[in-house]
């Protein structure tokens, strides 16, 4: 199961960032997956009430950073970091800004680290 997460959230993270670098208003990506369905409200929520839902947010969210890192030596958000350091980074991101999509918080946590 983990390697189906992984699996899906490289595969989107990929084609998310062959956008990038390209006018955003002119490129269209499809994330799919548990980030491009649900908020950080959600995760928080999921924190507090749904230990294996909060996991499998957090393993897609690893796996999207991991797809980043894939892409090329200028995305490694992963890089001098670890995991621990991530949750805390997302869980405190998600706390004041309840409505943003998880993909897209994938998104400002790989520009945060470069």
């Amino acid at each position: 199961m983990r390697l189906k997460f992984y699996a899906a959230a490289i595969s989107s993270a990929l084609l998310l960032l062959l956008a990038v670098g390209a006018d955003a208003k002119t490129v269209r990506v499809t994330v799919g997956g548990t980030g491009a369905r649900n908020d950080c409200a959600k995760l928080l929520e999921w924190k507090q009430k749904d230990k294996p839902s909060y996991d499998a947010a957090l393993e897609w969210e690893y796996g999207y950073l991991s797809g980043a890192a894939m892409f090329g030596p200028q995305y490694n958000p992963l890089k001098d970091t670890d995991l621990d350091e991530v949750e805390r980074w997302f869980v405190n991101y998600c706390t004041n800004h309840l409505e943003e999509n998880l993909s897209d918080v994938g998104d400002r946590y790989i520009k945060s680290r470069h």
